[in-house]
Formats: structure tokens, C-alpha cells, sequence
């Protein structure tokens, strides 16, 4: 009997954060002709004060071959004791058939868990325009002069552009006379290390993977480490492939447990780029912190150098 009373209020409450939390997409039409419009919409219905930490990410282009055409900005309501966000996207295809569109997913932060919201995958037909071929195949009309009447437009035009001329002449002279010499601009040199560091805690301590795609986060995080290594240690990671950066830095004499920790944040940054691999949510901070750890275990070591030793 205790059995099945906790089942059926485990059920409950699942049922009920289920009503709470929801993630739906919607067509306005499932069905269209080659090149015609479709209004495609998600909605996340979350308890009110939710803290949203990704919303959908429709993309451009969907594998099956939908385009996305144009998008509206997210709409927020209030509805009752929830909070809805919404967002319209105008997509089309341009081939005939059955084309799929993916489920989205959601994060929002549930009593200091991440929980990932889920909408179901949808169809959209696409039928091709249809084509009368019993009417006869127009010809193409020839090109045919018309015939031009005369206008002292141009004259206006003339007159305008030697005004315009004159004008540019007389303003060049009067702010030549005027130019004052100005100061030469002074360089101040940045520490690469300070600067390095400063960009990767400004990633940490703002949580910027949850805001963009994988992709991006990790493109900026390894270009954080190429401009440390080019700076620091006279790398030219610019154009590096990641196996040529891993041999320059091996070359450059950086201890192998540091080396380690560059080669699986490249490995991580390779499959976000070219792979679409998307990470757990604890793997982008993992390797923020690994990215400080390098930085810090491979800053070129200073030496103070007295005036008078200078001047020997």
C-alpha cells in the first residue's frame, strides 16, 4: 500500500513539473509550393522567475534542406503564474517532398539544476508549381529601339559637379592653412600574459556558453591562446593547424603536462567546429579553467635588470 501511494506521487509531481516546463514548436502550414513561405514557431512555457539559460537555436539551414528565410525577435508574456517566450521564423524549401524539422532543446536553471527541455520533431510538405502544358510556348520578343527625346538635364548635372568641385577646392585650402601639427601617438606595450588571462576569467565569470554555440565559444577561447603563444613565446599560431601548434610548442621546450592541457582543449574545439560536437554543460568550464592553467604554467619568466647593468 506505501508502494503505491509513492508511486503515484512520484507520477504527480512528475506530471505536474511536466505542465510547468514545456518546450513546443508549431506550422502554420505543413504544406506548401516549391519557393512559398511557412511560419515556423516555438513557445517555452516555464513557472515565473525560471531562469532561462539557453533558449532555442533554430539554424539557417536544417540538414533535411528547410532554408530559414527570416526570424522576429523573441517575444516574452505573462501568462498567469508562467512566463512564455516565443519566436517566429519564415522558412521554405526549394525541392519537392517530405522535409524534417529537428526537435529544439532549451536549458532552464530548476532548484540549482540545469534541466533540458525537449519539443517534438515536425513534417513539412513541399509540392512542386504545377505547369499548363497544353498552352502554346510563347516566343521571346526582339529588343526594338524607342525613341529618345531631347533634355538639358545633363546641363543641370554639369553645373551641380562644378559647384561641388569648387566648393571641395576652397574648403581644402582654408583647413590646410589651419592644420596643426599632432603630437605623435604613444605606445603602451600590453603584457600577453595579463592579457590572456584577463580575457579568459572575463569568459568564466560570464558564462558565455550558454548565450552562443559551441562553435563560437571555443573559437574564441583558442584564438585567446594562439595570440598568448604569439606574443609570449614568438609562436606563429595565427594560421596553425592544431597538430602543427601542438610539434611548435613542443619545440619550444613548454613542459609535457601543459602541452596536454592545450591538446584536449584543441580536440574539444575541432569537433565544436567541424563536427557540431555540442559538450556537457561542465566541460566549457573545464576547459576555461585548463586554458588559465596553461597561461600560467607557461609565462616566460621576467628578470629585473638594473640601469647600470644596462648601460655595460
Amino acid at each position: 500500500m506505501r508502494n503505491s501511494i509513492a508511486f503515484l506521487l512520484v507520477l504527480f509531481l512528475i506530471t505536474e513539473l511536466s505542465a510547468q516546463n514545456s518546450l513546443k514548436v508549431s506550422l502554420k502550414r505543413d504544406s506548401i509550393s516549391v519557393g512559398e513561405l511557412s511560419e515556423l514557431q516555438w513557445q517555452l512555457s516555464v513557472p515565473s522567475g525560471t531562469k532561462v539559460l539557453q533558449m532555442p537555436m533554430v539554424p539557417d539551414s536544417m540538414p533535411s534542406g528547410i532554408e530559414v528565410v527570416n526570424k522576429k525577435n523573441i517575444e516574452t508574456e505573462k501568462k498567469g503564474a508562467q512566463d512564455i517566450y516565443k519566436q517566429t521564423y519564415s522558412i521554405s524549401a526549394y525541392d519537392s517532398g517530405f522535409f524534417a524539422i529537428p526537435s529544439f532543446s532549451a536549458f532552464v536553471l530548476q532548484n540549482n539544476d540545469t534541466v533540458e527541455l525537449m519539443s517534438d520533431s515536425l513534417m513539412l510538405y513541399c509540392t512542386t508549381v504545377p505547369v499548363d502544358t497544353t498552352k502554346a510556348v510563347k516566343d521571346i520578343k526582339d529588343i526594338f529601339e524607342v525613341e529618345g527625346k531631347f533634355s538639358w538635364m545633363w546641363l543641370w548635372f554639369v553645373i551641380a559637379g562644378i559647384l561641388i568641385a569648387a566648393v571641395g577646392i576652397y574648403l581644402f585650402y582654408k583647413f590646410r592653412k589651419r592644420k596643426v601639427q599632432t603630437p605623435a601617438e604613444e605606445l603602451v606595450w600590453v603584457n600577453p600574459v595579463d592579457a590572456a588571462l584577463k580575457a579568459l576569467y572575463k569568459m568564466k565569470e560570464s558564462r558565455s556558453w550558454f548565450s552562443i554555440s559551441p562553435k563560437d565559444f571555443y573559437t574564441e577561447l583558442v584564438d585567446i591562446l594562439r595570440k598568448y603563444l604569439i606574443y609570449s613565446r614568438n609562436i606563429q599560431a595565427a594560421e596553425m593547424l592544431s597538430s602543427e601548434l601542438i610539434d611548435a610548442v613542443t619545440k619550444n621546450g613548454i613542459k609535457q603536462e601543459c602541452i596536454d592541457e592545450l591538446n584536449e582543449i584543441l580536440k574539444i574545439a575541432d569537433m565544436a567546429k567541424f563536427a557540431r560536437f555540442r559538450p556537457d554543460p561542465g566541460k566549457y568550464e573545464n576547459s576555461v579553467d585548463q586554458a588559465i592553467s596553461f597561461v600560467n604554467n607557461t609565462k616566460p619568466i621576467e628578470t629585473n635588470t638594473d640601469n647600470d647593468e644596462m648601460d655595460k
